[in-house]
């Protein structure tokens, strides 16, 4: 569970990174409606692998209408594929940089694990393959620990107390 929520919530805080970069990259460039488009652009961004690139529909119209209150000598087209192009890098960067230390601290795995992994989730599985498969090592992770510890005869989740007799110890 811990795994899967981490997973999760490291996906979240990717969307809120990615949103607040948007953010400010737009104002700086003196794209009208900064907050909103930023705020669709991060919640695009949820969504595993096109998220990225359906996010850059909403991303370039705007420039693409409106132009710029910066950049007022180039074209709406131009301004637009400035926009697009600039945010492509921050975009790859916060993904190929960013996410993997994130999504690694987020399910206990190191970050080598994560780019392995993800290399090999996208060959083996696509773009599915690439999202779940962090939250797989992660869950693969608890699983050989469990093993191993109960192999050794350990207790394999120590100061956790089960559900079930939570309740029985309080009547």
């Amino acid at each position: 569970m811990h795994v899967w929520q981490g997973f999760f919530r490291g996906q979240l805080l990717l969307a809120v990174i990615i949103g607040v970069i948007t953010f400010i990259q737009l104002v700086l460039m003196g794209v009208q409606g900064a907050p909103a488009i930023s705020i669709i652009v991060a919640v695009i961004s949820l969504i595993p692998t096109i998220g990225g690139i359906i996010a850059l529909i909403p991303l370039a119209l705007v420039p693409l209408l409106q132009g710029s209150t910066v950049f007022t000598e180039l074209s709406h087209g131009t301004f637009a594929l400035l926009v697009v192009g600039v945010n492509l890098i921050i975009s790859q960067f916060i993904w190929n940089v960013v996410a993997p230390k994130i999504m690694g601290d987020a399910v206990s795995l190191p970050l080598p694990v994560i780019i392995v992994g993800i290399i090999v989730g996208t060959a083996l599985g696509g773009a599915l393959g690439a999202f779940l498969i962090v939250p797989i090592l992660g869950t693969v992770r608890v699983i050989v620990l469990y093993l191993t510890a109960k192999v050794m005869q350990h207790d394999p989740f120590p100061g956790e107390v089960m559900p079930e007799f939570e309740t029985l110890s309080k009547l």
